[in-house]
């Protein structure tokens, strides 16, 4: 549980995911990963979502 700017008290919640993509974009995410090793696959999709 955290603060938020006014001080009171949020829950935080996740939700877990499991989506089937194209061949074609699961192969170009992992060269991705493999070229840039600092972003793990979670990473990727969170910064993607947030598009959104």
């Amino acid at each position: 549980m955290s603060k938020n700017r006014q001080g009171a008290f949020v829950v935080q919640q996740s939700v877990s995911l499991s989506v089937e993509i194209p061949e074609e974009l699961h192969i170009s995410v992992q060269h991705y990963l493999d070229v840039h090793s600092g972003w793990s696959q979670d990473r990727l999709f969170v910064q993607r979502y947030r598009c959104f």
